[in-house]
């Protein structure tokens, strides 16, 4: 059985229960080969949540490879390794039609961030996951210097480097992490801001 992409009617209960419903569904691909899409997303939301984040961060952290799931990038194993579709652009577009900008651009951003740190931290490259390393080339691999200053320009993007902080640690294999409905009452609040 296939689930729609969520569309918003009018009610917000009903939206996270189709989000939710949804995340449940197309999150079972892999993300890598530690992870399901949906663990790595409970996984960076809760490293978020422990680490002071604002309802904002937490909502980006859970919602952040949500174009991912818009572009269907993991359909096969690995086919997203293969070209860039710019999945942050794709799902900051279709978030920011129902939440808070503030939580969009986090999303936007958390690929250069990526793409910042190992520009500017050596020892962060040597963390990343096998397929954070592959991803990280086809996206444009480290900044140029003249990207560097035009991302610290950008609202948001410290907050945007600690959610990639937050993305990296989100690929245990084994993390035992609350599940989607303890996220239930904050994505439904974050949705009373959105141009809904």
């Amino acid at each position: 059985m296939t689930i729609q992409v969520p569309q918003w009617q009018g009610d917000p209960q009903r939206f996270v229960d189709d989000l939710f419903a949804w995340y449940e569904t197309v999150g079972a691909s892999n993300y890598d080969e530690q992870v399901t899409q949906l663990a790595h997303a409970l996984q960076t939301a809760h490293h978020a949540r422990q680490n002071g984040a604002s309802d904002i961060e937490v909502g980006a952290a859970l919602l952040h490879d949500v174009g991912h799931f818009l572009v269907r990038e993991h359909r096969r194993q690995g086919d997203f390794l293969q070209r860039d579709l710019q999945h942050e652009i794709v799902g900051a577009e279709w978030l920011q039609r129902y939440f808070p900008a503030g939580l969009a651009q986090l999303v936007r951003l958390h690929v250069p961030a990526k793409r910042w740190l190992c520009t500017k931290d050596a020892a962060y490259w040597h963390g990343l996951s096998d397929a954070s390393k592959r991803s990280l080339e086809v996206q444009g691999g480290r900044m140029h210097s003249e990207e560097v200053v035009a991302f610290e320009a950008q609202d948001g993007w410290q907050a945007a480097v600690a959610l990639r902080r937050y993305d990296d640690w989100g690929k245990q294999r084994d993390g035992a992490v609350p599940g989607l409905p303890s996220y239930r009452e904050l994505i439904v609040e974050l949705l009373s801001y959105g141009a809904i």
